[in-house]
């Protein structure tokens, strides 16, 4: 009796449609593993993508569910001929290639190929460990051969089944974690390999493709010209990507936090509209009291709000990410509420104050968030602060002058002040007490604030005509 003919699992998520060099390139080499491959027996999933986790979790269940020995992963937008050949070309030996590797390395769990990102920086896509923190292979450290890495790239990965029988199901989890920060699939199976008694390798003598959004496939010989031609149109990807990254997991937060699905807060937020507005008038003494009065109402509507397209938090953090650069600074987040935009500052590393109203829903969340996230912020006002955010804040207050002089003599000379105040013209809201624009104005040029726009406002710096 013949010897069983190995098995092999070619698992592609899918994440739309895929591109054409893309759809190309993998007929070609399905074509090729056909001819070229007799020694092992292949089978396909092409999974559809709803989240990234739940499709290569149902890719591993279909390999582990035919016996094969390994796993090919290959991402929907790589490419393996970069030449784009017309005839099937060796580059698809690559697989044959990894799986020497595999041989070489009998404790091998997983081994990459080398690719490049496809926007951003144009980094290798593989890291290795400096200090307890992740960074990217530089390019003076790829070999050309097979070398160890901490992280290989899920793009293309090889991976040994018998894997899956030391690392409990579910192998891949959801990226967003609620303890810690986020943490992509790659780096999951990498790290629970290792964790295993795996090891992980980056075979850097393969190179692929990778395809762009702009439909260019970034290879090492373009991938320095594609990121200085590509740095506005990649800019404008990635701030809309900060963006919907941010409002993602602001609102999985609060879905953790309340215990609620999406569909029964968008009702809440509607109840605290009809219910609250009339409210208002009963606490017009003590708007505080009015404020910790509110029940889970008050989250489920900043939860609504803010999800809005071109509502504040998400309209204000592109400008600030791109003004900030690689820096880190200093901020306050005064008024905060439920702090999309402040939180999501402190995720990307910058110091950051919350204040708000002890007691308040919104509040509250905050608080629990950052230990959640332990993200380490201080909720008293400090000093020296080189920006400071007043989102949905000033129309609340009722000694609104008082406080302006507070927060503004912490901030630094040449600091700079956020707000939407000034494009608010909600004045049938009755929580909006303080709706005297030209007075706010002057009171904040007296303090020697001056608007460099409507929304951002600088001390000690005086903006020509006033604008």
């Amino acid at each position: 009796m013949p010897p069983q003919t190995e098995r092999i699992f070619l698992g592609i998520p899918c994440y739309g449609s895929a591109p054409a060099p893309t759809l190309e390139d993998f007929m070609r080499m399905a074509y090729y593993f056909g001819r070229k491959y007799p020694e092992y027996e292949f089978f396909l999933g092409i999974i559809d993508k709803t989240e990234q986790y739940r499709a290569r979790n149902r890719i591993v269940e279909a390999a582990v569910s035919i016996g094969a020995k390994y796993l090919l992963m290959l991402d929907d937008d790589m490419v393996v001929d970069i030449e784009n050949s017309s005839q099937p070309s060796v580059r698809y030996e690559f697989l044959r290639k990894m799986i020497a590797d595999m041989d070489e390395k009998p404790d091998a769990g997983v081994i990459g190929a080398l690719y490049f990102q496809r926007g951003g920086e144009y980094h290798p896509v593989a890291m290795n460990t400096e200090g307890g923190k992740y960074y990217w292979l530089r390019d003076e450290q790829i070999q050309h051969k097979l070398q160890p890495v901490d992280i290989a790239g899920g793009g293309c990965l090889l991976i040994r089944m018998s894997v899956f029988d030391r690392i409990p199901s579910p192998w891949f989890e959801p990226e967003m974690q609620v303890e810690g920060p986020s943490r992509g699939t790659d780096v999951q199976i990498c790290e629970k390999c290792r964790e295993a008694g795996f090891s992980v390798w980056l075979d850097s003598s393969i190179e692929l493709g990778h395809v762009s959004s702009r439909r260019e496939i970034v290879t090492s010989a373009n991938r320095h010209h594609a990121r200085n031609e590509g740095n506005e149109y990649t800019d404008k990807v990635q701030a809309e990507w900060r963006v919907t990254s941010m409002l993602a997991l602001f609102s999985a937060d609060i879905e953790q936090y309340l215990g609620m699905k999406k569909e029964d807060i968008d009702a809440l937020a509607v109840q605290y509209n009809e219910m609250n507005m009339w409210r208002y008038p009963q606490y017009a003494e003590d708007p505080d009291a009015y404020y910790r009065s509110l029940g889970k109402e008050q989250l489920c509507r900043q939860y609504y709000y803010h999800n809005l397209p071109g509502y504040g938090s998400s309209v204000f953090l592109k400008p600030l990410l791109k003004a900030f650069g690689d820096r880190k600074f200093k901020g306050l987040d005064f008024g905060c509420g439920s702090s999309p935009l402040g939180f999501e500052l402190a995720l990307q590393g910058h110091t950051m104050d919350f204040i708000d109203i002890d007691g308040s829903p919104a509040y509250e969340f905050v608080k629990w968030r950052a230990k959640q996230r332990a993200i380490k912020c201080g909720f008293a006002i400090g000093e020296d602060y080189d920006f400071m955010l007043l989102m949905d804040v000033i129309e609340h207050l009722k000694n609104w002058k008082e406080m302006l002089t507070c927060i503004v003599g912490s901030l630094k000379p040449g600091g700079i002040m956020a707000t939407n105040y000034f494009s608010n013209v909600d004045y049938d809201n009755a929580e909006h007490i303080s709706m005297d624009h030209k007075a706010v104005r002057d009171h904040l040029l007296s303090l020697e604030m001056y608007p460099q726009s409507a929304e951002a406002w600088i001390k000690g710096q005086v903006i020509p005509d006033g604008k």
